[in-house]
């Protein structure tokens, strides 16, 4: 049968995968599935996993009883129309909420992670980006690797300095509790100590995209993490990136299950609209 022209992922109905091994029993399980070839995530904290398949071993999880819903792995472009004016936040720094004491994770496109308007509080890196038939991945070694190191800024690609747009818009600005680099230069949360996380890949014309199923991968990394730094817990997510868009509230969104375990824990998932 036809491969699909894009990965699909299944969202089962089961108390979650309790490690990558039981996503690759349930892979293995579909017809012809090479288990471990094709399954990209199996995700701790959500009952779903991430697989490229056929359209035969679609119709096959679409006619299982264990399978609630299948969402389409789309591919989201990096946005940032408005920010920092539309949320008033002279007003909030005014009152002295300026994310001292706190963690700020951006999903992005990769990050300078040297600029001046926040280098000194860079905490965590992350990188989640799976490389598709003429996709390559943007993490520096592998598809999931950790560290700082491994969420530099792309380069050559249209959209490059989107994700040091998003951090320094997010958290620049401000020595750590110092003075202002400028009085015209301020962030939403100019205290706060950032973790960077790469979720994008570079697309075959020359883009960056980034896939549902590495978001997810992505936010729960984080909410494993979100209290590792009892002196800066994760307070807030930003995922500047999206496509398309809807009127209603999107109750049966793919994330909708880990960016719910966030908010049950305090952390705030905020993304472009």
């Amino acid at each position: 049968s036809a491969e699909l022209p894009r990965r699909e992922r299944a969202h089962l109905i089961s108390d979650g995968l309790e490690s990558e091994a039981d996503g690759e029993a349930i892979a293995a399980a579909l017809p012809d599935t090479q288990a471990g070839e094709r399954l990209t995530y199996a995700y701790a904290y959500t009952p779903m996993f991430a697989a490229n398949l056929t359209s035969q071993e679609l119709l096959g999880l679409a006619n299982d009883p264990r399978v609630v819903r299948i969402h389409e792995d789309r591919a989201s472009e990096p946005l940032l129309p408005r920010s920092t004016a539309m949320m008033e936040m002279d007003v909030l720094h005014t009152a002295n909420y300026r994310g001292a004491g706190r963690a700020v994770a951006i999903l992005d496109n990769g990050f300078r992670v040297e600029h001046p308007m926040y280098a000194s509080r860079v905490q965590r890196g992350w990188c989640f980006s799976t490389a598709g038939a003429g996709q390559p991945s943007l993490c520096t070694t592998g598809r999931q690797p950790a560290g700082i190191a491994t969420v530099g800024a792309c380069s050559g690609l249209s959209g490059c300095v989107h994700g040091t747009h998003v951090a320094s818009t997010a958290a620049g600005g401000w020595r750590y509790n110092g003075p202002l680099l400028s009085d015209r230069l301020s962030s939403v949360a100019p205290y706060s100590v950032l973790w960077l996380v790469q979720v994008f890949h570079r697309t075959s014309d020359n883009r960056t995209q980034s896939y549902t199923s590495d978001q997810q991968a992505a936010l729960e990394a984080l909410y494993a993490a979100r209290n590792s730094n009892l002196n800066n817990p994760l307070a807030a997510i930003n995922m500047s990136l999206g496509g398309g868009g809807t009127t209603a509230a999107c109750t049966t969104h793919a994330l909708r299950p880990i960016i719910q375990l966030l908010r049950n824990a305090g952390v705030a998932t905020i993304i472009a609209a």
